[in-house]
């Protein structure tokens, strides 16, 4: 038997399928709202904050800006720049192959399935303990010490503790293995697209054995709850 043979054939159940991409029945109203939404809205959003996270880099780079403070506002608007950038792909896939998908590359759906969330989820995570580390450290520089009108003189005089650049790196590190469970939340299957010339086609379905694990849902539910503590010790500090 070949290999077309044995592979599963790709079926569809929509109308309005675009060349064997696997979809199910949908309503033309949610079809609009999503055009609206990522093909409009979000690459306005995206555009924005491109733009204002850039002004804000062209700005904290100056020379008198050397201060521990700057370092955590670049660092943040760094990684707001790179999640702004995850969230574009996301966009386009959510826009053009829906949910499931439906790739002719392997390494397109890979990074799809199992890296498209895992990064942009976690650069978004890095924007929140960055402001935090910034908040901490603007607490601790100006409440704690001697009050100074110039971020960078009163940075200056809090010389304890670790070195921004190695905090930013440690919390980096930290996140990223906090949503290590990403990767594996969706998994790749295949299928051959007799309207494609019987070509191979990728597709994304959820991986239901890891999703209901209570391993999975606590790991989810133990991120929900530490950045709400974060967001509500932030408010509070």
């Amino acid at each position: 038997m070949n290999e077309t043979a044995a592979e599963s054939l790709c079926v569809s159940s929509s109308k309005n399928q675009s060349d064997g991409v696997v979809d199910d029945d949908e309503d033309v109203r949610i079809s609009e709202l999503r055009k609206i939404s990522y093909g409009f809205i979000m690459p306005t959003i995206c555009l924005l904050g491109i733009v204002g996270n850039v002004l804000n880099l062209v700005v904290l780079t100056r020379r008198n800006m050397q201060g521990r403070a700057y370092i955590y506002m670049r660092a943040y608007s760094t990684a707001s720049l790179v999640a702004i950038s995850f969230c574009i792909p996301f966009a386009l896939r959510v826009l053009i192959a829906k949910e499931k998908g439906g790739w002719t590359s392997w390494f397109q759906a890979f990074y799809h399935v199992h890296l498209e969330l895992y990064l942009g989820n976690s650069c978004l995570g890095i924007c929140v303990m960055t402001l935090l580390a910034l908040t901490v450290e603007r607490h601790a520089s100006v409440c704690r010490m001697r009050p100074t009108s110039n971020l960078a003189a009163s940075g200056a005089t809090f010389q304890r503790g670790l070195s921004p650049r190695l905090t930013l790196l440690l919390l980096a590190l930290g996140t990223f293995f906090l949503y290590l469970p990403t990767i594996f939340r969706a998994e790749m299957s295949s299928c051959i697209s007799a309207r494609l010339n019987h070509q191979r086609l990728y597709q994304q379905r959820d991986n239901r054995p890891l999703l209901q694990s209570a391993f999975y849902q606590v790991s989810y539910a133990y991120i929900g709850l530490l950045y709400n503590y974060i967001c509500a010790e932030r408010l509070t500090i």
